[in-house]
């Protein structure tokens, strides 16, 4: 058939040709249509259904009873927006809940497009339900009002077809110019979705910048002990930020300088003739051959003199035994096991005593600071949860899912930046959190309010005014100028400009923007962004 040929021809020009054709999906194929590469049917008439995880978008020519037609049904599947490839379409006209007529295309003519050739029934007014069947599974929707000429009838005072139907959203719609074409060839190529206007229960939120810091729980900071010469330790060799030690691993060595007061090799000395003193003392006691105060005595200079050495050692519970073992060089260790956190080794130079060496934190567990705006300090009594993203990640993590508490909510306001820190602490499994990483925080409070909803993703910034796309039917679509409200978890409170029930662009809207401006969104790259 000439017509399907020129079909199959202009499909294949779909990615080479486009064009915004600014038109409604009622009326038969234009110029502009043609220029998209996109075949339509002849004397066109269409309806959009979104119904059981699949979108319809069905084109049908004129039909007149007992007459050959046809109809083009594009099937998108809600799931991905990706075309359908397979299964079998069923058409069946059915009239007062009677079937006429049933018609079946076994596959899709091309992925997502099924060519179907019907031979309408009498005049009159029919519903046809379009019904995929795949893997054993039927579904799909019913196309309202379809109506079939008789060989009197005058189409123009036919008005079935212009009538409103709450689930197809074709019709009723604004003029031409005002609505944006984009194909359905061209939306499986994009990364495209959209999504309902619902009711949503959303919380009223504080928005406020963060940061991740180590717990301030489990941190140790190390210094030096007394004078030296810092050197790393030959076999573990250079201690490195990120790295992860246990405690009483050697992370460096000092060389002490002499005459110190605190000079290690006397502390060592020390500490070997007091022990080596008790234990002297007490064997002669269980012989009877001292007195119980000399051992006390004993005793007490022994416990003086291993506190003095822990000290040296950061005050860590270390073995004082293997410590000796360490000869003249002082065997800097880690007092407790975690990551080092920050490093102000110098290899080779000449370190002083109380001198700030490295950190070790614990990364099990990590705060989340955030910095709220004094105006929103009314609130922070009725914060009961947080959620937020970090820097450089798209994904949300909230605080409670994370074995998280409010730690404090500082009365305290900062005189230089007018914000008042509030703190979380959660579980940092698999050191997913970095401290050090910036956050974009939303706290939380309990109060709620209920109203139409659209995710974030589909509200563009235009100019300064936000603004979202509205899918009118398969290939139509509509710039809606938004009053947004608050928003709770991605999703954003919509006061006017939106109704529930329509669908909005959440993926892809920059697309059909330039699609407006007549750029062809396939090959605009990655210009813009959503906001």
């Amino acid at each position: 058939m000439q017509k399907k040929i020129y079909r199959l021809l202009a499909a294949a020009l779909i990615v080479a040709v486009f064009t915004n054709c600014g038109r409604r999906e009622e009326p038969a194929t234009s110029e502009a249509d043609e220029h998209a590469g996109h075949a339509h049917a002849e004397a066109g008439h269409a309806q959009t259904i979104w119904e059981g995880g699949l979108e319809v978008f069905a084109e049908w020519s004129e039909l007149n009873s007992r007459q050959e037609a046809e109809f083009t049904i594009h099937l998108t599947d809600l799931a991905d927006f990706k075309p359908i490839a397979q299964g079998s379409l069923t058409l069946e006209f059915t009239q007062h809940g009677n079937s006429v007529l049933r018609v079946q295309a076994n596959a899709p003519a091309r992925p997502g497009i099924y060519d179907v050739d019907v031979t309408a029934p009498a005049a009159g007014d029919y519903d046809v339900s379009i019904l995929l069947t795949r893997g054993g599974e039927t579904l799909g929707g019913v196309l309202r009002g379809v109506h079939v000429l008789g060989s009197g009838d005058d189409h123009d005072g036919h008005e079935h077809e212009g009538h409103d139907h709450a689930e197809h959203a074709d019709e009723n719609k604004p003029s031409a110019e005002e609505l944006i074409t984009l194909t359905k060839e061209l939306q499986w190529q994009l990364d495209f979705a959209t999504a309902t206007v619902s009711n949503h229960v959303l919380h009223e939120n504080i928005r406020a910048l963060g940061e991740l810091q180590a717990a301030g729980v489990g941190e140790a900071e190390v210094f030096a002990p007394f004078d030296g010469v810092l050197m790393p330790d030959p076999m573990h060799g250079i201690v490195r930020p990120g790295q992860r030690v246990s405690k009483g691993e050697v992370l460096a060595r000092i060389a002490p300088s002499g005459g110190s007061e605190n000079n290690w090799t006397q502390m060592l000395n020390d500490y070997r003739l007091a022990k080596g003193e008790f234990e002297r003392v007490k064997r002669l006691a269980d012989d009877g051959a001292v007195a119980a105060r000399r051992v006390d005595e004993a005793r007490l200079d022994y416990e003086n003199k291993a506190s003095r050495l822990r000290g040296a050692l950061g005050g860590a519970d270390f073995d004082l035994d293997a410590v000796l073992a360490d000869g003249d060089h002082f065997h800097l260790r880690a007092p407790s096991s975690g990551v080092i956190s920050d490093t102000h080794l110098r290899f080779g130079q000449h370190v002083s005593t109380g001198e700030h060496l490295f950190n070790i934190i614990d990364p099990s567990r990590v705060w989340l600071e955030a910095q709220v705006p004094v105006s929103e300090a009314a609130l922070l009594d009725d914060v009961s949860d947080a959620y937020f993203t970090v820097s450089g990640s798209e994904q949300t993590y909230r605080v409670s899912e994370n074995g998280g508490r409010l730690v404090s909510a500082s009365s305290l306001l900062d005189p230089l930046t007018r914000r008042i820190p509030v703190i979380f602490e959660l579980r940092n499994e698999n050191n997913v959190f970095r401290p050090g990483s910036f956050a974009q925080v939303f706290l939380q409070t309990k109060t709620t309010h209920e109203s139409p909803a659209i995710p974030i993703d589909a509200v563009l910034d235009e100019e300064g005014t936000a603004v979202a796309y509205v899918q009118i039917g398969g290939e139509t679509f509509e710039k809606r100028i938004l009053q947004t409200g608050g928003n709770d978890e991605g999703m954003i409170a919509v006061l006017s400009g939106v109704r529930e029930g329509e669908r909005v662009v959440t993926r892809g809207a920059y697309k059909v923007r330039l699609a407006s401006l007549r750029i062809n969104p396939a090959e605009a790259g990655h210009a813009g962004h959503n906001h």
